[in-house]
């Protein structure tokens, strides 16, 4: 009977687990090497991007048959919103770039508004073809990005697009604080411009590692910030001076690239040497 009891709990959390939205994580080993470290990171952000990108595909091919707005049209936005907690919202744009239908609508794009002069946005009017912004204006604070599909009448025609809103930093944290929590490794995640989407300190994030007087640490640190956003992936090091003890330290980094649609993001790690 214990046993039995014992199955069943285990059984519940696996299920929550499953359910949570936005997050799948796994065991890791204490004793992984960094590279290891990096590859799981790269790999289970990756995931949730892909699983992300998924529903919103699933969305645009919904709307497709039932059209951009209405009731049923926000009903099914709002089970992407329901399914992933790092969605804050789902907006439908007609082939004008005027937003059609919006869930939830209290976070800042309403019906009517225009969205037509965003990048992304034109690019995908351009090419017909999935998107992922770089990081949008920040609602409270927190950089977001648009992974918007084409939507697409039964005889191929676009008549618009949707896409879902999201907050990077709110699925990154939970996995790399699994993977990274207990390690010697700090992990960041960037954009190619140099804006952080996500680090340990809240604080950092939407700052610029090329231009935020926070990382004025020296030339090396600049010089390897380059070869990150240039280079795919890769490792190197830079010299800097510990503020509180005025020695020079080495700081050591890693770092590898996920990302959606052409829209590329470097996971960093760094530790102190």
């Amino acid at each position: 009977m214990k046993g039995s009891r014992m199955r069943h709990v285990g059984l519940f959390f696996l299920m929550v687990s499953c359910l949570c939205g936005c997050v799948a994580t796994f065991p890791r080993r204490q004793d992984e090497p960094g590279p290891a470290i990096s590859a799981r990171v790269q790999d289970e952000l990756q995931q949730v991007l892909d699983s992300l990108d998924a529903d919103v595909d699933s969305l645009a091919k919904v709307l497709s048959g039932i059209g951009l707005a209405g009731g049923a049209a926000e009903s099914a936005m709002a089970e992407v919103c329901r399914k992933h907690s790092c969605v804050f919202q789902c907006f439908a744009a007609d082939a004008d770039g005027r937003v059609a239908a919006v869930f939830p609508g209290s976070h800042g794009q309403q019906v009517g508004v225009s969205v037509k002069d965003l990048e992304h946005v034109k690019r995908l009017q351009a090419v017909a073809k999935p998107v992922m912004s770089e990081a949008l204006r920040p609602f409270l604070g927190i950089p977001d990005v648009d992974i918007r599909w084409p939507v697409f009448d039964r005889k191929g025609v676009l008549i618009g697009s949707v896409g879902s809103l999201v907050k990077p930093a709110h699925f990154m944290g939970p996995v790399i604080q699994v993977d990274v929590e207990d390690m010697a490794w700090e992990c960041r995640v960037i954009q190619k411009d140099g804006e952080m989407l996500y680090a340990r300190d809240p604080a950092e994030i939407g700052r610029n590692l090329f231009s935020d007087p926070l990382y004025g640490a020296g030339p090396e640190l600049g010089d390897l910030g380059r070869r990150i956003v240039a280079e795919p992936s890769g490792a190197g090091s830079y010299r800097f001076l510990r503020t509180q003890l005025g020695i020079p330290a080495t700081r050591e980094a890693r770092w590898s690239t996920i990302g959606l649609h052409g829209t590329e993001w470097r996971v960093v790690l760094i530790r102190l040497k």
